[in-house]
């Protein structure tokens, strides 16, 4: 049996309300909409083993969140890190986080897990009993849920990283200087 298809009959996208059709000028921007697809699509299992799901594609309009540059202040962080916030509620944090040499994060942990994409310049990141890892631009970075990490800035470069927190983030201790001085090449 296809997997397109319930019993018999194949499921033909196309003549969903939501698909314009082929060839048509909407066709060009489908993406734009919302699509529903037979099932929901899957976020991050939650602390009690839940799978939430999103009904609905959403899309963040860098102009209705009226972001603006600022720099974070440092009860967790060492150093200037500047932060421009795209998304912020109780489960899902987004912002573009840029970091000064030598700022970095402390160490903390995200209930469900860390993204991060190094979009320029390059920096590290560090899990707890681990040496710090060099991370450049171009990078994708995964944290599990519960790591404990830290991220910032190489001496010699700024850095900054769109960031997708899921869950509160759960700060800890400052990386001392001798923690950020292991790093090596």
């Amino acid at each position: 049996m296809s997997l397109l298809s319930r019993g018999k009959r194949p499921i033909d996208f196309y003549k969903r309300p939501s698909f314009p059709a082929p060839g048509t000028c909407e066709s060009k921007h489908f993406y734009l909409r919302s699509v529903p697809f037979p099932t929901q699509k899957k976020l991050y299992p939650t602390s009690r083993g839940e799978i939430p799901t999103m009904p609905e594609t959403i899309i963040i309009s860098s102009s209705s969140q009226g972001s603006e540059k600022t720099l974070k202040p440092t009860a967790t962080f060492t150093g200037e890190v500047y932060f421009d916030t795209l998304h912020m509620d109780e489960t899902t944090a987004m912002a573009n986080v840029t970091f000064t040499p030598c700022a970095r994060t402390h160490w903390h942990t995200h209930p469900g897990g860390q993204f991060l994409k190094v979009v320029a310049g390059s920096g590290w990141i560090c899990d707890k009993g681990s040496e710090p890892r060099r991370i450049k631009m171009g990078d994708l970075i995964w944290a599990p849920p519960g790591t404990t990490h830290w991220h910032g800035a190489d001496d010699g470069s700024i850095m900054t990283h769109f960031v997708v927190g899921l869950g509160k983030t759960i700060w800890l201790d400052p990386v001392t200087d001798e923690e950020y001085a292991a790093k090596k090449d």
